[in-house]
């Protein structure tokens, strides 16, 4: 509907204004009028009826006759009707009509609305009845013709008093278009209209505004666009920097794992082949023989200088064991290498999985508080904290140390210096979070991180609410160990108890070859030991091959993937399977599994270059008799291969020394939740596999599939399969 000009509406109002004046003067003119006819007729009715009264009984008594004459005599009487009835009530005389604007009567609605309801007067004499009723016809037909003339007559002043008011509201107006007209050149983008000077106060100082507007404007467009312009320059070197720092990322992720993956297992290899080789011509040369073992311990220097750059590069077990398991690793390192600081870790995450990027800043932010409290502020105590709140996760490191000057900041920003913090800053404000650093009473500092959660997130902390809320109400406990000082043996002697705790083929023992040997079990075998080296790495199974060589342990099979050590497992029907924990593949994990499913007495040593608590305890639980950490001395992977072959249990004293800390936060796998077929079922969804095809797999109908997997969900409070694969990845139950 198009709208009215402002022309039109002032036009109308002023139209309206006038006709109401009009209006109310015809109004006036009418009561005017009415008053003064109703005025008139009564004084004539009245002055007819007193007239007609005297001299009726007169004319009454010498008959109707003379009445009749004597009314014919009378005739008219102004505004009066006179009417004369016999007796019986018949009609015998009538006064005649008004020649006064005979044939022409104004509307009878007006007659009404202006002549006055008189009642008709009435004389009784002996032969009839005289009756004379008051007759406004004519008075309303001259004030009907009045009104006539004043109607046109205001007709006409409205119609010329609405031109003249059409005309002077037009001149009025008109500067109003050319200011219309400049706007949409302005919504047109023309920022350089400006108005001449305008007709009229009004308009002019209209005129005046807009034009200090349009300057106002281009200048404020200006300012915004080179704000604009910074800020996208900005924001575009923002995005340079996070694109530099995520490759940065990637390259580091890629060289930690190519020393882990493959110049580690190549230094292993040197080193077992070095030992072998200074062993088998101790006697023969010396001289080759101190080469060999110069070139042992040299390649055992590189494999710990190695190991101690990788958690520098990328913490490889944040992307398999995620953030918990990343910084008990992180603290734990720390403790060794800085053996004059405490360090405690405390984590309270439930089952909340954090994305890579949150991750990976949360386990920087600790990294960093960490090397800034020991190398800068000397501190001997620290503590780090991480725990889930409702809408987001928070760390904490505080430390004892010196602390920062006051003007830190300040110097920061001049000097250019506190690069990792200043990356951190960034990092955790691209994640939405919040950074603090204050210093601590009565000294140290404090660094705090607190990271919002994403809508995953979120729904991970309401189940593991729920889960912490199940477990409590069902009267959930913590197992604890102790390690104690005469626990801590060589690794050729064995390592030290591990605390009772049930896996998923059912209760059993963690290692206990610390205690010595029982001297019956400890004799030698009759018979070589067959051994089966599973590792992708050929010059690590070279050099592996050599040193039980050396010991009279025959290796009678070899394999590169657990696919391969399935297939010849029984064929070679070995002893002992000594297997990489890292391998392409199903990996070492599934492997255990799968050859203690095809044979269930076989005895498996797992090899891995992993340090962390969550590798080992995955195998043991998973049914490997032992565990070796690939630094361990040469002597170490003997004993431990003779005590597999006797069906004892062996883990290296460091890594039993761990294991037995890490127990008193009372892991529980999702092992321990399933059923051996659910768990079977859980690790190919895992894995990505649908519900056909774990069913052909597994050789089992669909609708049981189907109802396993529904009892996983309920188990593990998961709702898509997705949720099912991070938990695997979470606990080392797939590669990731």
């Amino acid at each position: 509907m198009r709208r009215m000009s402002l022309r039109l509406k002032i036009h109308l109002i002023v139209g309206v204004l006038v006709a109401l004046c009009l209006v109310a003067v015809m109004a006036l003119q009418v009561k005017s009028a009415r008053d003064a006819i109703r005025e008139e007729i009564e004084a004539a009715n009245r002055v007819a009826a007193q007239l007609l009264q005297r001299t009726l009984w007169l004319q009454a008594a010498r008959g109707t006759p003379a009445m009749i004459g004597y009314l014919q005599g009378v005739g008219r009487v102004r505004a009066n009707d006179i009417t004369l009835l016999d007796g019986k009530g018949e009609l015998v005389y009538q006064s005649p009509p008004s020649p006064y604007k005979s044939g022409r009567d104004a509307p009878d609605w007006f007659v009404d609305f202006m002549a006055p309801p008189l009642e008709p007067q009435k004389m009784d004499f002996p032969d009839g009845t005289l009756v004379v009723r008051a007759d406004p016809s004519r008075a309303a037909l001259d004030a009907w013709d009045q009104f006539a003339v004043l109607g046109l007559a205001a007709l006409g002043v409205l119609a010329v008093l609405n031109l003249v008011v059409f005309w002077v509201v037009g001149r009025t107006v008109e500067p109003f278009g050319q200011i219309v007209a400049a706007l949409n050149r302005i919504e047109a983008g023309q920022l350089d209209v400006t108005l001449p000077r305008l007709p009229g106060t009004e308009a002019a100082a209209i005129g005046a505004a807009f034009n200090r507007m349009v300057v106002g404007v281009s200048e404020r467009i200006e300012a915004e666009r080179r704000a604009a312009q910074a800020e996208h320059e900005l924001s575009d070197r923002r995005d340079l920097a996070r694109w530099i720092d995520r490759h940065l990322e990637q390259e580091r992720r890629l060289i930690a794992r190519e020393l882990h993956d493959e110049l580690g297992q190549s230094v292993t290899g040197m080193r077992s082949l070095a030992l072998s080789v200074a062993q088998r011509v101790a006697i023969a040369d010396p001289e080759a023989a101190r080469a060999a073992q110069v070139i042992a311990e040299e390649s055992s220097r590189l494999y710990d200088a190695m190991h101690g750059l990788i958690p520098r590069l990328a913490p490889l077990v944040l992307d398999v064991f995620g953030l918990a398991d990343a910084l008990r690793d992180l603290v734990e390192r720390t403790r060794v290498s800085q053996p004059q600081a405490s360090v405690e870790l405390h984590i309270d995450l439930g089952d909340v999985q954090l994305g890579s990027e949150a991750t990976l800043a949360l386990y920087r932010a600790a990294q960093e508080g960490l090397t800034n409290a020991l190398r800068h502020g000397q501190a001997r105590q620290l503590n780090v904290s991480l725990h889930a709140e409702s809408e987001g996760a928070e760390l904490q490191v505080d430390d004892d140390g010196q602390g920062l000057a006051p003007d830190w900041r300040e110097k920061a920003r001049q000097d250019g210096g506190h690069y990792g913090l200043r990356w951190l800053a960034e990092r955790v404000e691209a994640l939405g979070g919040v950074l603090r650093i204050d210093n601590r009473s009565p000294r140290g500092v404090a660094l705090r991180v607190w990271l919002p959660f994403t809508v995953a997130e979120r729904r991970e902390a309401r189940i593991g609410r729920r889960r912490e809320r199940s477990a409590m109400a069902h009267g959930g406990r913590v197992a604890a160990c102790r390690v104690g000082d005469n626990d801590r043996r060589s690794p050729a002697a064995g390592c030290v108890r591990l605390c009772q705790r049930p896996g998923p083929r059912g209760p059993g023992r963690w290692p206990d070859a610390g205690r010595p040997a029982d001297p019956l079990l400890a004799a030698p075998f009759l018979n070589m030991i067959r051994v089966m080296l599973v590792d992708d790495h050929a010059l690590v199974r070279m050099g592996f091959r050599m040193l039980l060589a050396n010991a009279d342990i025959e290796v009678v099979a070899e394999a590169e993937t657990g696919e391969e050590a399935c297939q010849a497992v029984p064929k070679a029907r070995p002893d002992v399977v000594v297997m990489d924990l890292s391998m392409p593949g199903m990996g070492g994990l599934e492997a255990v599994r799968r050859l203690l499913a095809q044979d269930p007495k076989l005895r498996l040593l797992v090899l891995s270059a992993h340090e962390d608590t969550a590798h080992p305890q995955r195998v043991l639980r998973a049914g490997a008799l032992g565990y070796l950490a690939k630094r361990s001395a040469p002597e170490a992977l003997i004993a431990a291969v003779t005590a597999v072959a006797r069906g004892e249990r062996y883990v290296d004293a460091q890594t039993a020394q761990r294991l037995a800390v890490a127990q008193i936060d009372g892991e529980t796998s999702p092992a321990d939740m399933l059923s051996e077929r659910e768990f079977s079922v859980f690790i190919q969804l895992a894995r990505g596999m649908t519900v056909a095809q774990i069913a052909e797999t597994l050789k089992l109908s669909p609708s049981t599939v189907g109802t396993h997997l529904y009892h996983i969900k309920q188990k593990l409070n998961a709702s898509n399969q997705s949720e099912i694969t991070l938990v695997a990845l979470r606990w080392g139950l797939i590669q990731a």
